[in-house]
């Protein structure tokens, strides 16, 4: 009989494994040819290998975590075949989907059990947008969904131990620095979550939420202030004035959710409200604050 951590190190291994076999063989239906966006990628990984720095051309793209990580695996394998270089493109790109994976089914076992973990992110791989985004290359948006779940997922655990705090330092900044919209969006959950976590401890947790402010505040003043602070005049326009992408508000309508996720969002939706009121019964509000 296994011990449930001799199980647990077992079932994770084959998950493992089972995640790096379908998403590489997805990434590598067109065998080596690259799509736009992955090209770009290993195209930018090249010229921060070749300069050294992040150019503030690079604004226009996305941030530059996955690149900087491509370029630190291509210059320690010491690669310059251009074939190996296309396979350390999607193996990186493996990993940011192993990553999401394993987020997912960490943070539903931290707030409920590993049984929920283990259903949360076998769900998660039903979900059609998850493979489409493989598909086009958008290896930073799946990288930030995983940021952003570790973000939530030590957000309380900094609080309880003193260990974490180095840990959700670390995950702030990467969370900064794989995307635009997931730092955007962050701007907007994390505050009310920091400050209720404040104003309950009557400061005691300010230590925590110092270093999640810190992280994020220091991977945005790297990459983002250098070529803001020109610019703060145009904030406004930049966010509420451009039309460009007004195209894509149809697809945050009900119809599209329905279209893309099918079945899991309605299972979503009823496990929101299940697990809402399962954290509420409880006496869990920061993690309830957390989950909606």
């Amino acid at each position: 009989m296994f011990s449930d951590k001799r199980f647990e190190a077992v079932f994770t291994a084959v998950f493992s494994v089972l995640i790096f076999a379908i998403f590489y063989v997805l990434i590598s239906m067109n065998g080596v040819v690259l799509g736009n966006d992955p090209a770009v990628h290993l195209e930018k990984a090249q010229i921060f290998l070749n300069t050294g720095q992040i150019s503030l051309a690079n604004l226009g793209w996305t941030p530059p975590l996955y690149q900087i990580v491509l370029a630190m695996v291509i210059s320690m394998g010491g690669v310059t075949d251009i074939g190996q270089m296309i396979f350390l493109v999607k193996a990186v790109a493996v990993v940011c989907d192993w990553l999401l994976v394993f987020s997912v089914y960490l943070i539903a076992s931290r707030f409920f059990d590993k049984r929920v973990g283990l259903l949360a992110s076998a769900l998660l791989l039903m979900c059609f947008p998850m493979f489409e985004a493989n598909q086009f290359g958008g290896y930073t948006t799946i990288l930030a969904l995983a940021f952003m779940l570790l973000v939530f997922l030590y957000t309380p655990l900094a609080v309880e131990r003193f260990n974490y705090l180095a840990v959700a330092f670390f995950v702030a900044f990467g969370l900064v620095l794989s995307h635009q919209l997931a730092a955007f969006l962050s701007f907007f959950i994390m505050p009310p979550i920091l400050l209720y976590m404040i104003i309950k401890s009557k400061g005691k947790h300010l230590k925590a939420v110092a270093v999640i402010v810190i992280g994020g505040g220091v991977a945005f003043f790297l990459y983002y202030a250098t070529a803001l602070f020109p610019y703060l005049g145009y904030i406004g326009f930049v966010f509420f004035g451009i039309k460009t992408y007004a195209y894509q508000i149809p697809a945050t309508s009900l119809q599209a959710y329905v279209t893309n996720f099918g079945f899991i969002l309605l299972l979503g939706v009823a496990g929101l409200i299940i697990a809402g009121y399962k954290l509420m019964k409880d006496n869990k509000p920061l993690l309830t604050m957390i989950l909606l």
